[in-house]
């Protein structure tokens, strides 16, 4: 029996890794914009290559490991599952006890700097210039009265004119960039 999991197991990582391709990993996960694509496709390459070659070494190997399940399960299956289970549910007490917050990426004095919001979580501080330093450029960030980035110190957002929103984080932001060079400019 132990053979047969085993075997089904290989084959079904197997298939996993042939199915997971990478037109189904670009509709599933989101890119991340920290990386260029080159860099996770590689890297989610590199993972489904380990998982195919597990699953053939699985395939491969059912016979050893089989023989050695045979001997393992009667003796460390019960402390083995029972450790996995108390292992699962540490996990879920500790993992409800803890709170992150969205912004912990960026230290709280890093600029551009912000300050908490009982709606919006956080918002960035009004009526502040400041600069910093990202890819060896010094970038400045101003932002209005009601905490907006704006072009330049003492500039404002006129709320009565048409507006866009831009939804978006950092990407949006122009974290990074100037302002004339993020994309709401």
């Amino acid at each position: 029996m132990a053979e047969v999991f085993l075997l089904a197991s290989g084959i079904a990582i197997v298939i996993t890794t042939v199915l997971a391709n990478q037109a189904w990993l670009d509709r599933h996960f989101l890119p991340s914009f920290l990386m260029s694509r080159a860099w996770y496709v590689g890297i989610e390459t590199t993972v489904r290559l380990t998982l195919a070659a597990s699953g053939l070494l699985l395939v491969f190997a059912v016979r050893p490991l089989g023989a050695w399940l045979r001997r393992f399960v009667p003796r460390y299956g019960v402390p083995f599952a029972a450790a996995i289970v108390l292992a699962l549910a540490a996990s879920e007490l500790a993992l409800q006890r803890m709170h992150f917050r969205p912004t912990e990426w960026r230290i709280l004095d890093e600029e551009p700097r912000r300050e908490p919001d009982a709606v919006l979580g956080w918002k960035f501080i009004p009526n502040r210039t400041a600069s910093a330093t990202s890819a060896g450029r010094t970038i400045t960030y101003s932002f209005d009265e009601f905490g907006y980035r704006v072009g330049h110190d003492g500039a404002g957002v006129d709320v009565d004119r048409p507006s866009i929103l831009f939804g978006g984080e950092s990407v949006m932001f122009g974290d990074g960039l100037t302002y004339d060079e993020s994309v709401p400019r």
